[in-house]
């Protein structure tokens, strides 16, 4: 799920108003939530490994041959071996709040950490990239559900509301928060010993 910040933001808006809250709980939106998340595995054999362009291709648990290029940060790359396995797990998730005017600032934020391994030991991670944007509700249209949005930049958008009951108590000038997540954690595995 890769999307620019802006593409994420408008993401969100459009999902945000998508889930019909309960009946008894119509008289005001959520403030905020958890609109997508998504995990992917993969294991997959090491065939080759071209260490000058760091590149290694790999057999995953179908039979499918891909490459891909290993990035510096990634240590020991001299470890891998052909036969080796790779294990990943990777998570992406899309969430947003809605905040009052004065409780946030339009904008962007992006956070990473990550972890390499150590030195010696076949190659481990972690990685995780957290990207915040905060936009203003300039205008809403109950007549034909829709909202607009301005981002720090000045960038508008109008997006439809799928559901209207998600506008109660929703206001021009409330910004909406949107945070998108990826993290993925891997490692490789010593070839299986042969049967």
């Amino acid at each position: 799920m890769k999307r620019t910040p802006v593409v994420a933001a408008v993401v969100v808006l459009a999902a945000t108003f998508l889930v019909a809250p309960p009946a008894a709980a119509q008289t005001a939106p959520a403030p905020g939530g958890v609109v997508e998340a998504g995990y992917t595995s993969l294991r997959a054999t090491v065939l080759k490994i071209d260490l000058a362009t760091r590149n290694v291709e790999l057999k995953d648990e179908n039979g499918k041959v891909f490459s891909i290029t290993v990035r510096d940060e990634v240590k020991n790359l001299d470890q891998v071996r052909p036969g080796d396995v790779v294990v990943a797990r990777m998570t992406d998730s899309l969430a947003y709040e809605i905040k009052a005017p004065g409780t946030a600032k339009p904008g962007e934020k992006v956070a990473a950490t990550g972890d390499a391994g150590k030195a010696g030991e076949k190659p481990k991670g972690t990685a995780r990239k957290v990207t915040t944007k905060t936009v203003t509700i300039t205008a809403i249209d109950t007549k034909t559900s829709t909202v607009t949005f301005r981002t720090a930049t000045g960038e508008t958008k109008t997006t439809v509301v799928k559901d209207p009951s998600r506008l109660v108590g929703v206001k021009v000038g409330d910004l909406v928060e949107v945070t998108y997540t990826e993290a993925i954690a891997f490692s490789v595995e010593k070839a299986p010993a042969k049967k």
